[in-house]
C-alpha cells in the first residue's frame, strides 16, 4: 500500500534510489514497510510540499544515505534514525504547516499545488476510517474517462474565483487569499462542480448534499456543512458574511492541517498537537504563520 502511495505522489525521483536500498537490503517485511512509510512522509514533507527550493535540494545526502545502505550499513533501526532526523532538520513541524498555510500579502494560490489532489485524496481516506469506513484514495486521483466522465475527480473552487459578492480581489487586483488558500479546495465530479460552479456558499453546500452521486464525496462534503454551520445555512443570504465565510474556511484549514500532521507526522507529539488559526485577528503581519508557530511552541512547551 505504502508503495502505492509513493507511486501516486507529485515525484519521487529524489526518494527512487533510498526506495531501492530498502528493497534490497532491508530483508524484515515489518522492518522494511516501516522504512517506506518513512521515506513516503519526508518525501511528501519535503518535496511534495515545496519545502525544497529546487527538486534536487536535499538529495546529496538521500543519495549518501542509498549509498551507504548498499554498501556499508544496512541495520534498519538506523536507517529510520537518519530518516526521521532528515524529516525533523528540514522540514520540522513549524516548517510544515507553515508550507500548508498562506499569509495574507503571499500571493500562492493552492490551485496550483503539484500535491492538491494526492492531499485531498488522502483526506477522503482519514475520513472514512473515523466513521469507521474504508475508501481508496486512488479512485480520487484517475485520469478522465472519455466514456465516463464523472469518474473522475478535479480540485475545485468552494469560493468561486468569479463569485465576488462578499470576496474579490485584494487592492493589488489579485484574488483574496481566502480563495488562493488550501481551505478552499475540495475534489468534486465534473457534473457536481458544473451545476453549482459560481453559486454562493450556501447555496453550493446544499447542492452538495442533495445532488451527491454515486461517486461524490460524501464525507468530506457532509463535513462541510458541518464545518460552515447548519443554523448559519438556514439564514442563508442574511448570514454571508466575510467574517462568517473567513471562519469557516479557518475551521475547515485547521482540521485539514490536524490531519496532515496525523497523516505525516513522524512523533506522537506531532500527531497530537492542537492549536487554533484565527485570520481575524488584526495587526498581524503573517497571521497564518506566526500564529501557527507561536502555539506549536506553547504546545512543546507544556508537554
Amino acid at each position: 500500500m505504502v508503495l502505492k502511495q509513493l507511486a501516486f505522489q507529485n515525484s519521487i525521483a529524489s526518494v527512487l534510489p533510498l526506495i531501492l536500498a530498502i528493497s534490497f537490503k532491508v530483508k524484515e517485511t515489518n522492518k522494511r514497510v516501516s522504512l517506506y512509510q518513512a521515506v513516503e512522509k519526508l518525501n511528501f514533507r519535503y518535496y511534495g510540499c515545496g519545502v525544497s527550493n529546487r527538486a534536487d535540494t536535499g538529495n546529496g545526502h538521500l543519495f549518501w544515505l542509498a549509498h551507504h545502505i548498499f554498501n556499508h550499513d544496512s541495520n534498519p533501526d538506523w536507517i529510520l534514525s537518519d530518516i526521521l532526523n532528515f524529516v525533523n532538520t528540514r522540514c520540522n513541524t513549524e516548517t510544515f504547516i507553515k508550507h500548508l498555510t498562506l499569509d495574507k500579502d503571499e500571493s500562492g494560490d493552492y490551485y496550483h499545488w503539484g500535491s492538491l489532489k494526492y492531499f485531498l485524496a488522502n483526506y477522503e481516506v482519514y475520513l472514512a476510517e473515523n466513521h469507521n469506513g474504508i475508501d481508496d484514495f486512488t479512485r480520487y486521483l484517475l485520469k478522465q474517462d472519455r466514456n465516463n466522465k464523472n469518474a473522475n475527480f478535479e480540485k475545485e473552487h468552494i469560493l468561486a474565483r468569479e463569485e465576488n459578492s462578499v470576496i474579490g480581489l485584494d487592492e493589488n487586483g489579485v484574488p483574496d487569499v481566502n480563495k488562493r488558500r488550501l481551505a478552499n479546495f475540495v475534489l468534486l465530479t465534473p457534473s457536481l462542480n458544473k451545476s453549482v460552479q459560481k453559486d454562493v456558499i450556501y447555496l453550493k453546500l446544499k447542492s452538495y448534499n442533495e445532488s451527491a452521486s454515486k461517486f461524490s464525496v460524501h464525507r468530506s462534503l457532509g463535513e462541510l456543512t458541518n464545518l460552515y454551520g447548519i443554523d448559519l445555512l438556514t439564514q442563508e443570504a442574511v448570514g454571508y458574511t466575510k467574517e462568517n465565510i473567513v471562519k469557516f474556511f479557518d475551521a475547515r484549514e485547521q482540521s485539514l492541517i490536524e490531519f496532515a500532521l496525523k497523516r505525516w507526522g513522524i512523533s506522537d507529539k506531532e500527531k497530537t498537537l492542537k492549536f487554533e488559526i484565527n485570520s481575524l485577528v488584526e495587526n498581524t503581519e503573517k497571521i497564518y504563520k506566526i500564529e501557527s508557530a507561536e502555539v506549536i511552541e506553547k504546545a512543546i512547551e507544556h508537554e
